[in-house]
């Protein structure tokens, strides 16, 4: 039996003059309604199903949450940039404003920008190595000293 039938069923039990609960009808009403939206629902479903190439699984971030256009992303060093594209596992970025060029990198190791804090510092710091950084260890340690010192308020 499904949840509307159930609806339907117990709409019958009700007393007419209990006026604390729904009475058949309206639990008809509401059970028809519901089974209208679950239809267009697997309407919808079906239609994406059955074209496979108008729509992309969203990539996701270091911590799992999706990944949008716009949304902007951490490097592993703190530094920041905007999402202007996406593919499975692809974030693609413009480096300079007046570049008409995209750049890539992968998904999986950035995060999304969230301000910065002495614990999340320190939280990089020990995760340099599992964090899929690709410059070299000094410049990994002058964007930490750079972002200790904004975090400080120096940098302003």
């Amino acid at each position: 039996m499904s949840i509307t039938e159930e609806l339907r069923a117990g709409g019958k039990h009700v007393p007419a003059s209990d006026t604390r609960w729904y009475g058949e009808e309206e639990l008809t009403a509401i059970a028809d309604r519901i089974d209208k939206e679950h239809a267009e629902a697997v309407a919808d479903a079906l239609q994406l199903r059955g074209e496979p190439d108008r729509w992309v699984e969203l990539p996701v971030d270091a911590d799992g949450v999706p990944i949008h256009v716009g949304d902007e992303m951490e490097w592993p060093d703190g530094s920041t940039f905007d999402v202007v594209g996406i593919s499975a596992n692809t974030l693609f970025y413009v480096e300079h404003d007046f570049d008409d060029s995209a750049q890539w990198t992968a998904a999986h190791n950035k995060r999304h920008h969230q301000p910065d804090s002495w614990e999340r510092i320190i939280e990089d710091a020990a995760n340099y190595e599992h964090d899929g950084w690709q410059g070299s260890f000094r410049d990994f340690v002058d964007g930490m000293v750079e972002r200790c010192r904004r975090l400080a308020g120096e940098g302003e």
